[in-house]
């Protein structure tokens, strides 16, 4: 029980809570959306067992929001019909595969 008398496992239950899982489902899919709030309880007990407080070490609502993002990031959408996608590797931008749009500098 986190100190706000939440449970671990409980999801947030803001209205932009709810939004972020419906455009995780609409932009990705029903996986994707299960496995951005699959990664939200993991983070959320690694942090509580590493001794970490919601809403005083970590917003639960942020750290969903994040997951989201990050799970739709790799939706057919975000890739682009091409095919295309940005991607990091270690610390520069990259872009491929080649198209007319250049990375930026």
């Amino acid at each position: 029980m986190n100190e706000d008398g939440s449970a671990v496992l409980d999801l947030p239950s803001t209205g932009l809570a709810a939004k972020a899982v419906e455009l995780a489902v609409r932009v990705g899919s029903a996986a994707t959306a299960s496995h951005s709030i699959r990664s939200l309880l993991f983070a959320r007990l690694l942090a509580e067992h590493q001794g970490m407080r919601v809403g005083a070490d970590y917003e639960s609502g942020l750290l969903l929001y994040a997951c989201v993002l990050y799970g739709i990031g790799f939706s057919a959408e975000a890739v682009g019909g091409n095919g295309s996608k940005w991607t990091v590797q270690t610390s520069r931008p990259s872009y491929s595969p080649t198209t007319a749009c250049p990375p930026p500098r």
